[in-house]
């Protein structure tokens, strides 16, 4: 008898547990409507175990097709640098190959992802009856492609402000091309890598402005989420094309989309944005960054004092420039982020924190409304 009755009763336990389970989710709907959103949308975005589906030909409208040399041109990259990270990636075009390469080397010291965008586009792309955007693609370097984050963006707005609509989508790993559907349904809003809570579903009726690709340790969450086991280093995703798919993909015509050029989308800039950027630029460039981070990770892990970690920097280039040449190097250096250092300091109280409280005030208000 105890042979046949305990199973049973741990069968039931399981079973009033997933009941308790469902009926807690279900019941916070009615007392706290975020609660249950929040855990029924991580249960449907973070459900790695889903069948990777492959796309016919036949059912795929390209936009960007990378057998043509000229396509490369209409993408820029957009790294964590701009979060004030030491990420780095770049699109290179592979020479007697029908594919691009997009490869980097992506580093969690104060970011965690790569990114590639499209230039603006002049018109709306306009995607017709199409089921939703695809990529064919491979990764090219490791087989460990559940340990990053894989995302498709696109825009429905002109804006290029930091609000988007993102899906996550599964690559498998080996030599073979994936022809991977992102159906519109699947795109959510985010802010970075947070899901916008209450944000209204994409609507591509009117078109799409921008398209692009992430790779990071960030899931899509209302919080900002890591993937377990998420692997830094050099990365190569190769890339045949992107473009819509469609179950009716003759009835769907798209034109290429008109690219605006880099000089024409700093004429479009308001000119707030005119002032503010070079601003920006001058006070906290990539190089900076860059050596700041180098001084952390001297500082951290290997014991350095700050006079020691420059003294090492100033060791190091001497091998190659000269001691003399070192030294005048170090010391412009020292000099340079210094004033930055206090140019920054007083272009975030006066000019940086004034501007995001106006925004965020403006958020309220549009909330509110």
């Amino acid at each position: 008898m105890m042979r046949t009755t305990i199973p049973m009763r741990i069968t039931k336990m399981m079973m009033c547990f997933t009941l308790c389970s469902v009926f807690f989710t279900l019941s916070s709907a009615f007392s706290n409507p975020r609660i249950a959103i929040r855990r029924l949308s991580k249960l449907r975005l973070h459900d790695h175990s889903e069948p990777i589906e492959n796309l016919q030909e036949a059912e795929c409208i390209p936009i960007f097709d990378f057998a043509k040399n000229d396509t490369l041109n209409n993408f820029e990259r957009i790294d964590d640098v701009i979060m004030g990270g030491i990420s780095s990636s770049s699109l290179r075009q592979q020479p007697g190959e029908a594919y691009i390469s997009w490869c980097g080397i992506c580093r969690v010291d104060g970011g965690g992802f790569c990114g590639t965008r499209t230039l603006p586009f002049q018109e709306p792309l306009s995607v017709g009856n199409a089921d939703g955007l695809y990529i064919e693609c491979r990764l090219a370097s490791d087989n460990d492609t559940d340990r990053r984050v894989w995302k498709m963006s696109t825009r429905t707005e002109k804006s290029r402000g930091e609000e988007l609509y993102q899906s996550e989508f599964k690559i498998k790993p080996g030599n073979e091309w994936n022809r991977l559907p992102l159906p519109f349904s699947n795109f959510n809003k985010v802010r970075g890598a947070r899901l916008v809570f209450g944000a209204e579903r994409i609507d591509p009726s009117e078109g799409l402005y921008q398209i692009g690709l992430t790779m990071s340790k960030f899931l899509m969450a209302e919080n900002m989420t890591e993937i377990p086991s998420f692997r830094p280093g050099y990365f190569e995703l190769q890339v045949k094309s992107m473009g819509l798919y469609s179950s009716n993909a003759q009835n769907v015509t798209v034109s290429s989309p008109t690219i605006l050029s880099p000089e024409e989308i700093k004429q479009n800039r308001p000119i707030i944005a005119k002032i503010v950027f070079p601003v920006i630029k001058l006070l906290f460039s990539e190089k900076a960054r860059r050596r700041r981070s180098a001084m952390k990770i001297l500082r951290d892990s290997k014991g350095m004092s700050r006079p020691k970690a420059i003294l090492f920097g100033i060791k190091v280039r001497s091998s190659k420039s000269g001691m003399i040449l070192s030294v005048m190097q170090a010391m412009a250096i020292v000099f340079t982020d210094t004033v930055r250092a206090i140019l920054g300091k007083m272009f975030s109280y006066a000019i940086v924190k004034p501007l995001f409280l106006v925004i965020k005030l403006s958020r309220k208000i549009k909330n509110q409304k």
